[in-house]
């Protein structure tokens, strides 16, 4: 059974404090007005009116310094909401938003809000306001992946960063990693040195930046591999590898298996 993206709505006000706690889901977080503090694995940050950000199920959270918070509050399926937006997950404001500051927050960083126009804080409360009463089911799931889109498209942060560079990265070279590019035309493309990029890149992805590109080319291999139309060559080729020698050896070290015995693992030859 396909898992669902939305799972529940709250709109809300806070005068007190709240606990430290954790929720099974991923939390879409839109500041209505006032203001609080929250604290994420014990680090403070502000959070001011129109602000947004995101909260995977994994961190520890609560609020103090609370002043007239008015929020809206969006539980959600981290995972199904990727596959749910396809492509647009690899946009910079998904990425910003929904992939990197809430790995740096997991990993103990300090968080930085993007923040929203009042327009569009307006219309996720209404959007909220519709789902609390829907509740969980397809219509739900279209919904809030359309708010989610459409708040990464508006939000920008409260002083661009490092993160911005880095989900640049990674959009680029998800849509470039065909043409055989390299982390030194990354590095370029944003301005940056590669030791530079590499060193930022890794403290928010966690990997370097010439691991992540060379996974999602074998990733993208494993799958051309699956349908059996293209050689091994041709598909070492239309991934970005400059010879199927080296093709072999990396799919290899990453699948434990050569490209021609994965291909036929996986047509059960």
């Amino acid at each position: 059974m396909e898992a669902r993206v939305f799972k529940s709505a709250e709109i809300g006000y806070r005068e007190h404090e709240q606990d430290e706690h954790r929720h099974d889901y991923a939390e879409l977080f839109i500041s209505l007005g006032g203001r609080t503090t929250e604290v994420v694995n014990g680090l403070e940050s502000k959070t001011l009116p129109l602000d947004v950000f995101v909260l995977t199920s994994d961190v520890k959270h609560g609020q103090i310094r609370t002043d007239g918070y008015r929020y809206c509050i969006f539980k959600f399926d981290a995972e199904a909401l990727i596959e749910s937006v396809g492509e647009a997950a690899l946009s910079h404001g998904f990425q910003s938003l929904f992939v990197i500051d809430p790995s740096l927050r997991r990993e103990g960083g300090q968080g930085v809000n993007m923040c929203i126009d009042p327009l569009t804080a307006q219309y996720a409360e209404m959007t909220a306001e519709i789902l609390a009463r829907e509740g969980e089911g397809i219509v739900s799931d279209t919904l809030f992946s359309a708010l989610a889109l459409l708040v990464c498209e508006k939000a920008v942060r409260r002083g661009a960063g490092a993160r911005d560079a880095v989900a640049e990265a990674v959009f680029f070279m998800n849509v470039k990693y065909a043409e055989r590019i390299t982390v030194a035309d990354v590095a370029e493309m944003l301005g940056y040195s590669q030791r530079h990029l590499t060193r930022l890149f890794t403290k928010y992805r966690g990997v370097s930046p010439m691991k992540y590109l060379c996974e999602l080319r074998l990733n993208r291999a494993a799958t051309l591999l699956a349908e059996d139309a293209l050689s091994v060559t041709e598909i070492a080729e239309s991934v970005g590898f400059c010879d199927s020698s080296t093709f072999t050896k990396r799919f290899r070290e990453w699948y434990g298996m050569t490209p021609t015995e994965y291909r036929r693992r996986s047509l059960g030859i």
